[in-house]
């Protein structure tokens, strides 16, 4: 979940604290960057997973 604005960030951590779930923030801006940070986060986290499940949602579209 990656919202930029503070409010939104407060929002999704208690939605997420309320859903049970974890919420890991990764930012992408593909307008300022590759993201390639980013992706390399994201692969890790899927790398060392044990077949856990994700929900990823993008506030742009």
């Amino acid at each position: 979940v990656i919202p930029f604005e503070p409010y939104l960030i407060r929002k999704e951590k208690r939605n997420a604290k309320i859903a049970g779930i974890e919420l890991i923030e990764i930012p992408m801006l593909p307008w300022v960057s590759s993201n390639e940070e980013a992706i390399k986060q994201i692969e890790l986290i899927a790398s060392e997973s044990d077949n856990k499940k994700y929900y990823i949602h993008c506030y742009f579209g």
